[in-house]
């Protein structure tokens, strides 16, 4: 369970790095808001993230 919030989900830097990745703007981060609201849920399953091979 993920506490209420506002969240930056991309892959790890070091992975990036390690398999020569570089990343695309507004493509390669994604901003999540998990809201306090109790009967509101978020689905933060399968978001595709994308990169190019550099």
């Amino acid at each position: 369970m993920i506490s209420p919030g506002n969240y930056k989900i991309k892959l790890d830097d070091s992975f990036i790095y390690s398999n020569s990745l570089e990343s695309y703007e507004n493509k390669s981060e994604l901003n999540v808001n998990i809201p306090y609201e109790y009967k509101r849920f978020v689905d933060i399953n399968n978001l595709e993230l994308v990169y190019k091979s550099i």
